[in-house]
């Protein structure tokens, strides 16, 4: 159904019902409550018709028939209507599209076995919608059902994926009602104005607005620095607070202004529309000038009803300020006076809170208060006023996210935050965005090592911002990357400077882009003969007389390439052909005995397919990537390059992999950037693994690409492409990609023409380079194989594939993210891996799915890779890491340990964790006595380091810390050493204090 159809909802259902009189309806209506006829917008009683004096009562649906009358209805109503009943009669109850709830309407249109995209955040008269891709077909009829049942909705949207990159808000898509964006929301004792498709408003964050202004006191200033249209400022306002409020989106600003207005708090309300690091900088000077030449202020005892009696008090500035007077300015009300607002000098004023509502990039402007008072030093020396608390709203995605999201900001602040103790800093729990996506609030005083310090630069940004970048992209235990990774293992230092250099030429220039991915058919036989395909074998040793070309020899097509061909083409929408044929492409390298390789030129396997990107690759938009066609070839052999007797060069061929089967995937020009074509290469790897229809080992040579490339000025016709052969990883793909726009877009704005050319990609000299003129089909000479028919695909075959498609990757991350609660990128990482996802599931058995995937992605991942093995290779098994998990939630050892007895289950200790910890002694000590002597004996040898403790310093806590762990070897619970370890410093310090 693609169009609501209300008529279908119309049923009718026929009830037994009793006859009663009319005056003892009330009486039957309390013995019979239970054997009723109860449903939701449904009368259980009913006029009979043509009589005034009785009436119906209809009893419950079981009672289909008098026979089963006794068996369904209590003895109190059996007893009742026996006496004093009129008889039975069959009843008519209609039902229409009217009675039924959202939910029964939408499971009867929706595919059977899902969930059920009945519910939605309303924001006025708006009900706002996140439907998942699958619901986009019936997004309409949702909209219209969602709207038909709550009748204070009179519009219904949906969240695209599409985000507004310059003021974070996203776009919406009216599903059904009036197109009415500008709305109107009550939130506490204040009302908003608003248009929801121009600016953010998040109804889910009501506790937490009104959590923070709770925190400030009347007669406070206050700074918002991302206000949006006023969810923090408007009720400091009405609180008492003077509030200076940003926003860089002028339509926030303006409902800003105009909610200032609407709560009759504008002249506590002073709006900026500014970028938010020249907002900063800006209000704290221009409140300092302000309170430095104006004499008036609001008397902090005033109410918030006061505004209406101040607006025509007129507010003086002194021009001989005297520091012991001060003047009352005349009350409108002398019998309160409370109201009086008072002229007094004031030398100095600065805010009290700042608050930083944007958690997405809020943590980056924080590098703007280092420095930012240093030429009020003096001022705040000379005064009791407080450096002001800040308020940074943030995303995390860390198991520990109080320490993750402390230790980020202590890496903006840089060395100046070296000494500030994690208590200074309180994190509080605001909401879950997404699985394994939390938001929070993190609270602290500024620190005057900060504040006093070297002044902010841009440049000094730059570099922090790029430290704390590629802090994350190279420790992937940093789970709280604010936004997705594009991808593992792509940025390199010279595409980094590529990247910066396309962003120079995006506005003037379009790139376009095709790959042409060849991926080895995951078969145990050659595509045309029966040599094995096992991958480092001997030279020449996996080589029949077919591949070696002997004269003679016919090919024979291999059953199942074809299958997993067809199956890799169903995946990628493709319309699979009932009829394809072979061709042979003649070119001659020494690789190639035949002198031409067998394909599929004239009539592919498949054709018109197309690949889905969505955030779930990355992204922050969806796009669709064509797939031109898949076809069928062989592979060739490989050259090996030799110095040769005296210097000369001599090539060596091996057969190997001669006449194994390739799929090659062809990719209209739909790709737009190297982020784009790393994602497109990575997605396609995954879904063949996924398949089972190729490995995808690039390193192995089992996936390569082919990268075609072209430019052209905005506007003008496609550029003259050229082809980058042979890219065997999607770091490499991504910089040659960068690296080649770039020569191409040198080269034109130099007047110097592109030719159609084949090209290499020099990784260590990061450039591309010329190998030959581009071909064309006519050098190739195609001709249709004579030793091959046309290969004939039935309906029957196709179907039956069809429903052999195991779980797609896009729909098995959303499974991962749902059901065992980790996060995209941990479902991508193990979805990377052939096998990874298996291995999890089947450990994550009645454990901790979350400790479980760290335990496989960070630490089993980073040991392979120290001993250059995939995880293919991998000797643990699931059971023995399951162990290790097991014993760290048990106690029995520290994750310290179980990285210990990791390395030796990965070079060949096939026991169990428990087994290797009682043999090595490794077990956990938890004994408070023993624990306590220890850290006695660790505070006796440290006695200075007690006294830094004393006198404030307590990151010296966190060293002792480490001396214990080494005392005992890492045996030592974490957790007992730190309760064991407080308690004995405090009584040292105790001691200390007591001598002196």
């Amino acid at each position: 159904m693609t169009v609501l159809q209300r008529e279908l909802f119309r049923t009718s259902v026929v009830l037994v019902g009793v006859r009663v009189s009319a005056n003892s309806t009330a009486k039957f209506l309390k013995i019979l409550k239970d054997d009723l006829f109860n449903q939701p917008k449904m009368k259980n009683v009913a006029e009979e018709p043509g009589s005034k004096t009785t009436r119906i009562i209809l009893l419950k649906p079981e009672i289909q028939s008098l026979e089963l009358f006794d068996e369904n209805i209590s003895k109190d109503s059996r007893d009742l209507i026996n006496k004093e009943g009129l008889g039975f009669v069959k009843h008519i109850v209609d039902l229409d599209y009217g009675y039924w709830g959202a939910d029964d309407i939408l499971k009867a249109i929706l595919p059977e076995g899902g969930e059920i995209p009945s519910s939605f955040t309303q924001v006025g008269h708006i009900a706002h919608m996140n439907l998942r891709e699958e619901f986009i077909p019936w997004k309409n009829i949702i909209g219209q059902v969602i709207l038909d049942k709550n009748s204070k909705i009179t519009t219904v949207v949906n969240k695209t994926d599409s985000i507004d990159t310059t003021f974070r808000f996203f776009k919406m898509e009216v599903l059904a009602g009036i197109d009415n964006m500008i709305t109107e929301v009550k939130e506490g004792n204040c009302k908003f104005r608003l248009d929801f498709s121009q600016v953010y408003w998040n109804s889910r964050l009501h506790s937490e607005h009104e959590r923070l202004v709770n925190l400030f006191k009347k007669g406070e200033y206050i700074c918002d620095v991302f206000a949006g249209v006023g969810p923090f400022a408007v009720p400091a306002a009405k609180k008492g607070c003077i509030v200076y409020a940003n926003d860089l989106n002028p339509v926030s600003y303006k409902y800003l202004k105009e909610n200032s207005e609407l709560n009759k708090v504008q002249n506590r309300i002073i709006p900026y529309n500014l970028d938010g690091r020249e907002f900063i900088r800006k209000i704290v000077n221009d409140l300092k000038i302000a309170s430095e030449t104006s004499t008036y202020h609001y008397n902090e005892s005033s109410t918030d009803d006061d505004d209406n009696k101040r607006k025509n008090v007129k507010r003086e500035k002194s021009t001989t300020p005297n520091e012991n007077k001060t003047e009352s300015i005349s009350n409108p009300n002398p019998e309160d006076p409370s109201t009086e607002i008072q002229k007094t000098p004031i030398k100095f004023r600065t805010f009290d809170h700042f608050v930083m509502n944007l958690p997405a990039m809020a943590i980056e402007f924080l590098d703007m208060f280092k420095g930012l008072y240093r030429d009020m030093q003096s001022l705040f020396d000379s005064s009791a006023i407080n450096l002001p608390m800040i308020h940074c709203h943030c995303f995390s995605k860390s198991v520990t996210p109080e320490t993750e999201l402390i230790e980020r900001i202590k890496t903006i602040f840089g060395d100046e935050a070296s000494n500030i103790s994690t208590d200074a800093f309180k994190v509080q729990f605001v909401r879950s965005v997404a699985p394994n996506k939390d938001m929070y609030c993190v609270s602290f005083r500024l620190d005057s090592a900060i504040a006093f310090s070297t002044p902010y630069t841009g440049d000094e940004h730059e570099r922090k911002k790029r430290k704390l970048d590629t802090d994350l992209t190279e420790n992937s235990d940093q789970a709280w990357y604010t936004q997705i990774s594009t991808l593992e293992n792509v940025s390199t230092s010279k595409s980094s400077v590529i990247s910066e250099n396309v962003s120079l030429y995006r506005n003037k220039w379009e790139v376009i882009i095709g790959l042409e991915i060849h991926a080895q058919i995951n078969s145990k036989t050659k595509l045309f003969s029966s040599s094995s395909t096992s991958f480092n074998q001997p030279i020449n040793t996996n080589v029949s007389l077919f591949d070696a070309a002997f004269p003679g020899t016919i090919p024979r097509l291999n059953a199942k390439c074809v299958e997993l061909a067809v199956s890799t083409s169903i995946a990628l929408s493709c319309k699979v052909q009932p009829i394809s044929s072979f061709d042979r492409k003649h070119y001659f390298y020494p690789d190639q005995p035949a002198g031409y390789q067998i394909t599929q030129h004239y009539a592919p396997l498949a054709l018109d397919g197309k690949l889905s990107l969505s955030f779930l690759d990355g992204l922050e938009y969806d796009k669709i990537i064509r797939i031109k066609q898949l076809h069928l070839e062989q592979d060739t052999g490989k050259s090996i390059q030799h110095a040769g007797l005296g210097g000369y060069p001599v090539a060596f061929i091996d057969l190997n992999r001669a006449g194994i089967g390739l799929m090659e995937i062809v990719t209209e020009p739909d790709i737009r950037s190297s982020q784009e074509a790393g994602i497109v290469l990575r997605k396609l790897q995954v879904l063949l693994r996924t398949i089972g229809s190729s490995n995808g080992n690039m390193e192995e040579g089992s996936l390569r690409c082919d990268l075609n490339v072209s430019v052209h000025e905005l506007g003008a016709p496609f550029g003259t492409r050229c082809e980058v052969k042979n890219l065997n990883s999607i770091k490499f793909l991504m910089a040659a990609t960068d690296v080649e726009i770039e020569r191409q877009v040198s080269s034109l704005e130099n007047g110097i023409p592109i030719g159609p050319e084949t090209r290499g990609f020099d990784v260590a000299r990061g450039k591309t380079f010329r190998l030959r003129t581009k071909e064309t089909s006519t050098d190739y000479r195609y001709m249709p194989e004579p030793d091959l028919p046309n290969l004939i695909l039935t309906e029957e075959y196709i179907s039956k594939l069809v429903k052999c498609l195991p779980e797609l990757p896009d729909a098995k991350k959303r499974r991962l993210m749902k059901d065992y609660n980790i996060s995209l990128h941990d479902a991508r990482v193990l979805m990377n891996e052939l096998g990874g996802v298996e291995y999890f599931e089947l450990i994550s058995q009645n454990r901790d799915p979350r400790m479980v995937v760290n335990w496989i992605t960070h630490e089993l991942f980073g040991e392979l890779a120290k001993r250059k093995k995939i995880f293919s290779e991998n000797p643990v098994t699931a059971e023995q890491l399951g162990s290790i998990v097991d014993s760290i939630k048990q106690n029995i050892i520290s994750g310290k340990i179980g990285k210990q007895v990791l390395p030796l289950m990965i070079d060949g200790d096939k026991r169990l964790a428990h087994e290797i910890v009682e043999e090595k002694k490794w077990r956990q000590i938890t004994d408070i006595n023993e624990l306590q002597i220890v850290c006695e004996k660790v505070i006796a040898h440290n006695p200075k380091e007690i006294v830094k403790i004393q006198k404030g310093n307590f990151n010296i806590t966190k060293w002792f810390v480490g001396q214990v762990m080494r005392e005992t070897k890492g045996q030592a619970n974490p957790q007992l050493v730190n309760e064991v370890l407080k308690k004995c410093i405090n009584e040292a310090i105790e001691l200390l204090e007591n001598k002196s």
